[in-house]
C-alpha cells in the first residue's frame, strides 16, 4: 500500500466546533480625582510644555514658587481584552497650563527638570476662573455631555454658551465644529463640541 493510498483512505477529522464566547460583564471604575481650584490673580501667563510634560512636572513648577493652574476633562477609557472601562481626567489642553508668578521665583526656563517651557501670552484672571466654574459644573466631563446638536453652516458666526468666546465656523457637523477664534493676539482654529455653541445675535 503506497503512502499516498495510506493517506487517502485516512477517515477525515471532524471540524472542531467554536466554543461560544462567555459574555464578558463590562466593569467601569470611577478613577477621577477631586477638582482643584485655581488661585485667585489678576493675570495668568499661559505656557506651552514639552511633549512629555506630566503631574511630576506641574509639581515642580509649583515648588519652585509659582501659582499651576491646568483645566482637566473627565474621560473614558477602555481595555476590550478584558472588559474594563475607568472614568480618569486628562488635561484639556495637554501641552498648556496655566503659571501665575510670585515675588521672587525664577523664569520658568529656570526651573530645572521640567524640559522646554515656552510662554505664549498671558490671560486674565477672569477668563482662568470662568473655565474653572464650567471644570467644576461638569462641561468638561464625558458623563454629563449633553446630546450633539445640530452643525452649522461654515462662515457662521458662533458663540460659546456662556458668551466669553466667539468666532467664525471654518467647519462643521453634529459632534465637532471647527471655529477660528482670536486668542493672544492671534486667530487660531479651535476644535469645538457642537452641542457648547450656539449662533450669535
Amino acid at each position: 500500500m503506497s503512502k499516498l493510498h495510506r493517506l487517502m483512505s485516512r477517515p477525515q477529522p471532524r471540524p472542531r466546533e467554536r466554543r461560544p464566547a462567555k459574555p464578558m460583564p463590562r466593569v467601569i471604575e470611577d478613577r477621577t480625582t477631586p477638582i482643584l481650584a485655581p488661585a485667585s490673580r489678576d493675570r495668568w501667563d499661559v505656557v506651552m510644555l514639552s511633549p512629555a510634560a506630566n503631574d511630576g512636572t506641574l509639581a515642580r513648577i509649583d515648588a519652585a514658587g509659582f501659582d499651576v493652574w491646568r483645566p482637566r476633562a473627565a474621560v473614558l477609557v477602555s481595555s476590550a481584552m478584558v472588559g474594563r472601562a475607568a472614568f480618569v481626567n486628562r488635561p484639556l489642553w495637554p501641552r498648556y497650563a496655566f503659571l501665575g508668578r510670585n515675588h521672587g521665583c525664577p523664569s520658568p526656563a529656570d526651573v530645572p527638570f521640567i524640559g522646554r517651557v515656552l510662554v505664549v501670552g498671558n490671560v486674565s484672571g477672569l477668563l482662568v476662573d470662568a473655565i474653572a466654574a464650567r471644570e467644576e459644573r461638569g462641561e468638561f466631563d464625558c458623563r454629563t455631555v449633553p446630546e450633539a446638536g445640530p452643525s452649522f453652516s461654515d462662515g457662521a458666526e458662533v458663540e460659546t454658551l456662556d458668551g466669553l468666546m466667539s468666532g467664525i465656523v471654518l467647519k462643521s457637523d453634529d459632534q465637532r465644529t471647527v471655529v477660528l477664534f482670536r486668542l493672544l493676539d492671534a486667530e487660531r482654529p479651535v476644535v469645538v463640541e457642537t452641542c457648547k455653541l450656539r449662533e450669535r445675535a
